[in-house]
């Protein structure tokens, strides 16, 4: 892909995220994300094939490259508990980092989600695997680490909704919700820094390192929706 190519690309897929946040992926239209491109639907026929398929790259595009996703980063090997302990933070960090992503997009993010919890697309099932379920599914490998063996499904599943609530919790960052949450003189590499550690504290004053030989989650599904390759 040339550099004017990749640029009308990131243009659209920019445009694309502020549309389909405000409007909804079945009531945007691509001729509305072509005006606020200042392209035309040509290029997004050749980039996206279809409008589907942009929705996807869009998400793809806001969560991967723009925000920086927890499951984009390859997850370290835990041998010992000094490994379970950065392991955990790793995780918690980058969720905290993404949650709270100063950046434009995150606000598209964050309406983005919604839409899709009210008015589920054919898109949903893929997004799910590729972009959500991979946070939940780490944290889960992480906690059976030191969960007992013979943990019931229910106590399990507790431990990730807990976990992960604590940390998406911090996604509102409006007015007057802000104020609630953040401590005013704090950089945000100290707040993630603690915040992280904090996390990982409370995981572990309650659980202790059992063993790193947990295999990860894996998935498998037949989605409605079929992806396309993007263009060279």
């Amino acid at each position: 892909m040339n550099r004017n190519s990749e640029k009308t690309r990131r243009r659209i897929l920019l445009a694309a995220a502020e549309i389909f946040a405000e409007k909804g992926f079945r009531t945007a239209t691509v001729r509305q994300i072509c005006a606020k491109a200042e392209a035309n639907i040509a290029a997004i026929n050749y980039h996206f094939d279809s409008k589907e398929n942009l929705y996807y790259e869009t998400f793809k595009f806001i969560f991967l490259e723009a925000a920086g996703l927890v499951s984009a980063k390859k997850p370290v090997a835990v041998r010992s508990e000094a490994d379970w302990h950065r392991a955990l933070h790793d995780w918690a960090r980058a969720l905290l980092d993404q949650v709270t992503s100063p950046q434009k997009t995150r606000g598209w993010e964050t309406k983005l989600y919604a839409r899709e919890r009210l008015d589920p697309s054919r898109v949903l099932p893929v997004l799910l695997d590729e972009f959500l379920l991979p946070i939940s599914d780490r944290l889960e490998q992480l906690l059976l680490m030191g969960l007992p063996k013979d943990v019931s499904p229910l106590l399990l599943k507790s431990w990730v909704v807990s976990v992960i609530g604590h940390c998406t919790m911090y996604g509102q960052r409006e007015k007057p919700w802000d104020g609630m949450l953040f401590t005013a003189g704090v950089s945000r590499e100290e707040w993630l820094e603690s915040t992280a550690q904090f996390v990982v504290d409370g995981i572990t004053a309650r659980l202790k390192f059992r063993t790193g030989d947990i295999p990860a989650v894996a998935r498998t599904a037949d989605y409605p929706f079929k992806r396309t390759s993007p263009k060279d």
